[in-house]
């Protein structure tokens, strides 16, 4: 099921990004800079057979680098999988 393989924040803290999908449904959830203190997660939707840059991206939204942020950002992503897809 979508977001089972969610990553704990240690991966995001490292630079990576993390992206699945589930039929036409895709996400990425990818550490971003906003400063040179402060870091977030941004999260992208998209839908399609296509990586996100050669897509439109559908819904996006910045979330703490936090434990916390990544359990909203799965609550959203669980949302917008039955609204979008």
């Amino acid at each position: 099921m979508i977001c089972d393989d969610m990553p704990l924040l240690l991966w995001f803290q490292c630079d990576n990004p993390f992206s699945e999908s589930e039929g036409n449904f895709r996400y990425c959830l990818s550490p971003k800079d906003n400063d040179e203190k402060e870091r977030s997660l941004l999260l992208e939707i998209w839908t399609g057979k296509f990586c996100k840059e050669k897509s439109e991206i559908l819904y996006s939204k910045e979330f703490p680098m936090s434990d916390d942020g990544i359990q909203e950002a799965i609550t959203v992503i669980k949302e917008k999988l039955n609204t979008i897809a």
